[in-house]
């Protein structure tokens, strides 16, 4: 798990820091010579989507998705476990499905032959890369159910204000 963490982590890296160069260089070309690079709209939208979808199975194996708390707190420990464990598997069907959605939806676009509006960058293999990191993230919740996920990060070591009770 470690290791296909550090992985998603330096493509994660690498992603962002290819959508910041692209950016200063749109912004640089549009204002200082009146000339935006070509398809950066494209690319940023790729990326974008790249960029989520390699972070979701990264968030889903530290378990550090957005929770809602509903009063939970105050019921029995053995009840949240039995919480933890059905909203788990929601969690890996949900993930699944959008993966096998998107593996749909890619053999469309291969079908139809569908590239990017300016640079006609094909968008089926995009496509199927956000599927197999949805299937990733699916794999990441299991593997979280099942005690093998890299835990939950302590409260503690957030950056974020603790809520207050």
């Amino acid at each position: 798990m470690r290791l296909a963490e550090r992985v998603l982590s330096f493509a994660m890296a690498a992603i962002l820091f290819a959508a910041m160069l692209i950016i200063v260089v749109d912004v640089t070309g549009r204002y200082l010579f009146a000339r935006p690079l070509t398809g950066a709209d494209d690319l940023i939208g790729i990326i974008m989507a790249l960029a989520v979808f390699t972070g979701l199975p990264i968030v889903t194996a530290r378990g550090q998705h957005v929770k809602v708390d509903f009063g939970i707190k105050n019921t029995p420990s053995g009840f949240r476990r039995v919480l933890d464990v059905v909203f788990a598997v929601i969690g890996a069907g949900v993930l699944a499905l959008i993966s096998y959605q998107t593996l749909a939806l890619a053999g469309s676009m291969a079908d139809f032959g569908d590239t990017s509006p300016m640079l006609k960058i094909p968008l089926a293999p995009v496509a199927t890369a956000l599927a197999v990191l949805a299937l990733v993230a699916a794999v990441a919740q299991v593997a979280r159910l099942l005690g093998f996920g890299a835990g939950d990060v302590p409260a503690s070591s957030s950056n974020l204000p603790e809520s207050p009770e």
